[in-house]
């Protein structure tokens, strides 16, 4: 007893394992979901990117069109100037040629020697000053030709290079937005492709939700059946017969216990009226007391069953076993072998369902071993 106990205060119980097809429905579905908000999200920040990237291009392609109206300018200012100054270096060849034809001398001294009266000297000054001034500010424009030709012209070159830089800038921004393009289209492509999984998977869902509850209803037929061979077969009785009931498979833990369970991922509520024990395949099962065999059935939710009438109103159910180890109609003693833990029915591994019935009500079965004797509610 003191090892029964033991293994009741260890045991712990589980939630109901889904079918292997409704776990892989319910998980394609969860992934589906997950990676739509995933793929949806991408898309709306790669459009955001191409919205940004489409107005940078814009900005850009103003910007050149400046650049360029710029370079355009300046060139024209380079040439002006470049026009000046070939005016003003023509106007100062002109004037050293007058001279030379005229003797080549036209100092001050010259006009006074070759000058044959006051007034004529005067007028000679005048015209050689004129000739002078005319010389020095054809010159003095010419300098300031030059430093503004200079100035212009590495202006130019700076316009050339931001209108190349431009030109460059472009280019990748076309680039840039074809890339974005080609990623939202694909973005798409995976939305529309997540969209198909999701539905495809909200059917398998739907079709494993189907499955599941006709397999609960199956389960609550059994079920009735077994209730009403109890109650026609068994005996009937205060459900007391004289002494405790044998731990049914030698150092099993309790795995589940009675009572309501709801389902994890469609939500419907079954009752497990008995205890599961975990054992491995081909572990002997024993009677939990001396009674009869009331019944050995096979297929359904509960597999290869046996139920054992005691007397006095008590009956034992095992179910789920590989193999049976007696016959219906058998007497069996307390401890007999009456058959062997499988997988057979509605499990996802060996173990060994136990019920306990009085007068055809089942009971929580850890009443017998120490704990409450109550009939389970659901």
């Amino acid at each position: 007893m003191k090892s029964v106990q033991s293994r009741i205060s260890s045991a712990r119980s589980q939630i109901e394992t889904l079918s292997a097809r409704a776990a892989t429905a319910a998980t394609a579905l969860t992934s589906a979901q997950s990676a739509l908000s995933a793929a949806q999200a991408e898309v709306d920040d790669t459009m955001r990117a191409l919205a940004a990237a489409t107005a940078r291009d814009e900005a850009i392609g103003i910007e050149l069109q400046a650049a360029i109206g710029r370079e355009r300018g300046v060139q024209v200012e380079v040439t002006t100037v470049r026009t000046r100054m070939t005016d003003t270096q023509r106007l100062v060849g002109l004037i050293a040629r007058q001279t030379y034809q005229q003797g080549g001398n036209l100092s001050e001294l010259s006009v006074a020697l070759q000058a044959q009266s006051l007034d004529d000297f005067a007028g000679r000054l005048e015209a050689v000053q004129s000739v002078a001034r005319a010389q020095n500010a054809l010159f003095a424009q010419l300098a300031v030709d030059r430093a503004e030709l200079a100035a212009k012209q590495a202006a130019l070159e700076a316009a050339r290079g931001d209108m190349e830089q431009r030109k460059l800038a472009a280019s990748q921004q076309v680039r840039t937005v074809a890339a974005l393009s080609q990623q939202a289209r694909s973005a798409r492509a995976r939305v529309a492709s997540l969209v198909a999984q999701r539905q495809s998977a909200l059917q398998a869902v739907a079709a494993a939700r189907a499955d599941e509850l006709q397999r609960l209803r199956q389960l609550q037929a059994e079920q009735r059946r077994i209730n009403a061979l109890i109650a026609a077969s068994a005996s009937r009785g205060s459900g007391n017969p004289s002494g405790e009931l044998l731990w049914p498979v030698d150092g099993a833990p309790l795995t589940q216990g009675v009572g309501a369970r709801i389902h994890p991922v469609y939500g419907y509520k079954s009752c497990h009226t008995g205890i599961d024990l975990g054992a491995s395949t081909g572990t002997p099962i024993r009677a939990a007391a001396t009674g009869v065999v009331l019944s050995t059935s096979s297929g359904g939710a509960y597999g290869n069953l046996t139920l054992i009438d005691h007397g006095d109103g008590l009956t034992t159910f095992y179910a789920h076993q590989t193999a049976f180890a007696v016959s219906q109609g058998q007497r069996v003693s307390r401890g007999q072998v009456i058959g062997y833990v499988g997988s057979t029915g509605w499990v996802t591994g060996p173990h060994l369902h136990f019920e306990v019935h009085i007068n055809g009500v089942p009971y929580n079965p850890l009443g017998w071993f120490g704990g409450s004797r109550t009939p389970v509610v659901c």
